[in-house]
């Protein structure tokens, strides 16, 4: 996938923005919503170099050759900025908002428009928050501030209410299924890994590609239970792996195990390949016990969030998933 690329799903969206460009009734500020997993990111790239190409084609998209088009793709376009994390935190600050301030002030040095990518916009602290909102209330001409957000209900409404939104939705799922088919690359099983992305598929294209890490996790998790493997051990491996999408699919074991307790057959059901073997793990635990595991699944999550010893809060979850040692009067 290239960002020269309008995925399927985005053309709607693409036209719309391009018609009101093109009728010179761009809003200064976009909010793009809607899952992850979706390329809200690449829309957000590519709207900026076409934005600032000087012979964008017919569809308005960027031509790639132009002297801006090579400042852009160099990361040298003096008229565009991206704000992210700061390294190291979960939180966009108010200093990088500062300086996104001090630039949509300055004039543009091609002339044209000037252009901010914040995203994810959703993880702006407060002081970054109230700072921007300033700013969008009375915002420099000639200027475009895209924000990016899979959780929109985290920024403030008075920020929501002063952006025209965007919302980006989860695609059909033969649409989905025949774009992962067209990249290279690709060899896991489309519906399969579809399923496990909800339904996104630059998620799916994103776990295809780890599925192997996923194989092993699935084999871990039961050797836990069935008392044959030290969760300790298995935590320090799992700290080589991306430990949020190593709990996510933690998260879906566990959903489709609470299923299978619910009913034997159920109509949603991520983890098909291992669907037998869930159902065994799951007759060793009772009901409560896998929702307690999810409460401490989703607490774990919300902990990563924070300054913390990924060591310490895995081996914390993986023990709680071991068999209860017996006492020496049970052993005899």
């Amino acid at each position: 996938m290239s960002d020269a690329d309008v995925l399927p799903w985005q053309r709607d969206q693409w036209r719309r923005i391009m018609d009101r460009l093109h009728a010179g009734r761009m809003p200064h500020a976009l909010l793009l919503t809607g899952p992850q997993g979706l390329g809200k990111g690449a829309f957000a790239r590519l709207l900026s170099q076409s934005i600032l190409c000087e012979t964008p084609g017919a569809d308005g998209i960027a031509c790639g050759r132009c002297r801006r088009c090579d400042l852009y793709l160099a990361g040298t376009h003096a008229d565009v900025r991206f704000i992210t994390l700061a390294e190291d935190s979960n939180q966009i600050t108010i200093d990088q908002i500062r300086e996104l301030i001090a630039f949509m002030g300055l004039t543009s040095q091609q002339g044209g428009y000037k252009i901010v990518v914040i995203d994810p916009a959703d993880h702006m602290n407060n002081a970054a928050a109230n700072a921007l909102l300033k700013s969008l209330e009375e915002p420099p001409p000639a200027s475009l501030l895209i924000l990016i957000a899979s959780r929109p209900v985290r920024l403030p409404a008075t920020i929501r209410s002063r952006c025209q939104q965007l919302p980006f939705q989860l695609p059909p799922e033969e649409q989905a299924m025949d774009w992962l088919r067209g990249q290279d690359g690709f060899t896991s099983d489309e519906s399969l890994s579809l399923k496990l992305a909800q339904g996104a598929p630059l998620a799916a294209l994103a776990n295809g590609a780890q599925g192997g890490d996923r194989q092993a996790l699935f084999s871990d998790l039961a050797a836990i239970i069935e008392g044959r493997r030290d969760p300790v051990g298995i935590a320090a491996a799992w700290l080589k792996l991306d430990i949020k999408l190593s709990l996510y699919w933690v998260y879906t074991l566990l959903v489709d195990m609470i299923r299978l307790k619910a009913v034997s057959t159920p109509p949603m059901f991520m983890n098909s390949d291992f669907k037998a073997d869930l159902a065994r793990m799951a007759q060793k635990m009772d009901i409560k016990a896998l929702y307690q595991r999810l409460d401490q699944l989703l607490e774990t999550w919300r902990q990563l969030e924070t300054p913390v010893n990924k060591q310490l809060l895995l081996e914390d979850l993986l023990l709680a998933w071991a068999p209860a040692p017996q006492s020496p009067r049970a052993a005899n």
